[in-house]
């Protein structure tokens, strides 16, 4: 059975920033396909999902709030319609909530319980959409950061332990 892998676009600076930029080049060019949103990996091995927003119009919205607050709808409704004429790629085809279903491997969810890009309620709603085996967990006091830096040990041993549990591998995190 081939296990799969969300790659949801977590690249979500460039896209906010190629949606402000005078021309997208001034945050790097984009990929030659940016439709290709999931990738097909030959192995039961898992998946590890980390920090990833639940559909592209969340995301934004959650990064411009960070800046402007309440005032954050108008504008992150203007950057949403840009999607499609500057980057060549709808919404809808950013929806890593429609697709989680898919993955067919065991899943371990991760985020900071802090996130205020990819909020707990996205976190968790990811998780409730995912198949099992699954598990979840919202890490203390961090934000969206780097959780291996964060939280060093608790990731070896949660994330090293969840693939020794699952597929009794020799393997550790290094």
């Amino acid at each position: 059975m081939a296990c799969v892998f969300i790659g949801a676009l977590t690249m979500s600076w460039f896209v906010a920033g190629a949606l402000i930029a005078p021309s997208p080049s001034f945050v790097g060019d984009p990929p030659n396909d940016l439709r290709a949103i999931s990738i097909e990996i030959e192995s039961n091995s898992g998946s590890v999902i980390e920090s990833v927003y639940t559909e592209i119009g969340e995301a934004i919205h959650n990064r411009a709030a960070i800046r402007l607050g309440p005032f954050a709808y108008i504008p992150s409704a203007i950057l949403r319609v840009q999607l499609a004429p500057r980057l060549g790629i709808a919404t809808s085809q950013l929806r890593p909530i429609d697709h989680v279903s898919d993955v067919g491997c065991p899943v371990y969810i991760v985020s900071g319980r802090e996130d205020i890009h990819t909020t707990t309620a996205e976190t968790e709603a990811l998780f409730l959409n995912a198949p099992n085996p699954k598990e979840l967990w919202l890490v203390e006091s961090a934000g969206h950061v780097d959780l291996l830096e964060h939280s060093s040990l608790q990731y070896r041993e949660r994330i090293g332990g969840f693939f020794e549990r699952k597929f009794k591998l020799d393997h550790t995190i290094r």
